[in-house]
């Protein structure tokens, strides 16, 4: 046990204390290396509320030894980052991503924004989360910026897509491009994430 490791109980110094285990070691993966250990002391004890203690054989008072683990919001998105990415962007699993689907609009006749809009409520009445980027910017912004962002679903409703009354989608995992009827979309993505 290092220095850093031992639990040391100040007013007990010659107590056995308990086993630490070391987050960290060579074998560690990225979610062994983004865990929280806290290591247990005393010094918790008397300044909680109630004065944690407890009674020894001899009817000493003594403050409980405490400590905490923990795997907070942050460290479980760096661990997703690092095991989920490619050169282009994350690569979020679909079960914990903030977004199923990234929906682009690519154009700028009121007939295309139409069609997005109506394109974003129908999956959001599918139970779909999704992130609709109508940003005036460009294609390629805009696909870099999904790709970077790495929602596991990509639809793309464009001019050329319109025409031919489809919409593009793809699977930011396997970068998978298919043209979907923009009819069928919603029921096609509601079988890929389980919601109908």
């Amino acid at each position: 046990m290092t220095e850093n490791e031992r639990a040391v109980d100040d007013e007990r110094p010659d107590a056995a204390v308990p086993e630490i285990v070391h987050v960290g070691a060579a074998h560690a993966n990225a979610a062994d290396r983004n865990q929280h250990l806290v290591i247990p002391r005393c010094d918790y004890s008397p300044i909680l509320e109630r004065n944690l203690a407890y009674t020894d054989e001899n009817g000493g008072t003594h403050p409980i030894v405490m400590g905490s683990y923990g795997i907070g919001l942050g460290r479980l998105m760096a661990c997703v980052a690092e095991e989920h990415h490619d050169e282009f962007g994350l690569q979020w699993p679909i079960a914990i991503a903030p977004y199923q689907v990234n929906l682009v609009s690519i154009g700028k006749s009121d007939t295309l924004k139409s069609t997005a809009l109506s394109t974003y409520e129908l999956l959001q009445r599918r139970g779909l989360e999704v992130l609709f980027d109508d940003r005036d910017a460009s294609p390629g912004v805009k696909f870099a910026d999904a790709d970077l962002r790495g929602i596991p679903l990509r639809v793309t409703v464009s001019e050329r897509g319109m025409a031919a009354g489809t919409v593009e989608l793809k699977n930011r995992l396997t970068g998978e491009t298919m043209h979907v009827p923009h009819d069928e979309i919603g029921g096609l993505l509601g079988g890929l994430v389980g919601r109908s």
